[in-house]
This record gives structure tokens, C-alpha cells and sequence, in this order.
């Protein structure tokens, strides 16, 4: 059920101006995250390191579910810049 909710939707719930409703929020969301990151995106990379990108598809996906607290290049979204990921990184691996 959580996979339902939108970036959008998600950072309305965890900064709701009801403080109580705001903790509980994070704390739902923080419970499906992997508390390492950094090793889920290392295994992640490794996983697509012998894929070729499709610019094109990963465009499409990037407006689609990204852009809504993200922007490439730009500061003028909620979370924060792409810029500093490599572009190849952007293309759906096919």
C-alpha cells in the first residue's frame, strides 16, 4: 500500500504541520527503507553493470517518478539536486 502513495503525497504526510501525524508518518515510510543505502545502491549498480541505457526510457521514467522532488542540474525542488550523479546512471537498463 505504500508503493501508492507519490514523493508528492509522501512529503505532504512527513512534514504535515501536525507534529504528531508528521512523526508517525516518518517512522511508517523509515520502516520500508534499507537502513544501508549506500550498499542497495552499490548492489543495484553491479546488477546493471553490464546493461546498455536507453536515454530516452530513463527520461521518461525521470519525469515520471523523479522529477516531482527532483530535478536534474537545478536547486528548485523539495529534495535535492541530481546533478552530481553520473547521466548514465539515468538510462533504464535494457
Amino acid at each position: 500500500m505504500l508503493a501508492q502513495i507519490d514523493a508528492a503525497q509522501k512529503q505532504r504526510l512527513t512534514h504535515h504541520i501536525d507534529a504528531k501525524l508528521a512523526d508517525r508518518a516518518t517512522r511508517v515510510f523509515q520502516a520500508g527503507t534499507d537502513p544501508n543505502r549506500q550498499a542497495a545502491i552499490a548492489r543495484m549498480l553491479a546488477a546493471l553493470a553490464d546493461k546498455r541505457g536507453d536515454a530516452a526510457k530513463g527520461a521518461t521514467v525521470f519525469t515520471q517518478t523523479c522529477s516531482a522532488c527532483h530535478s536534474f542540474g537545478t536547486t528548485r525542488r523539495i529534495s535535492s539536486r541530481t546533478s552530481s550523479i553520473p547521466t548514465a546512471r539515468w538510462r533504464i537498463a535494457t
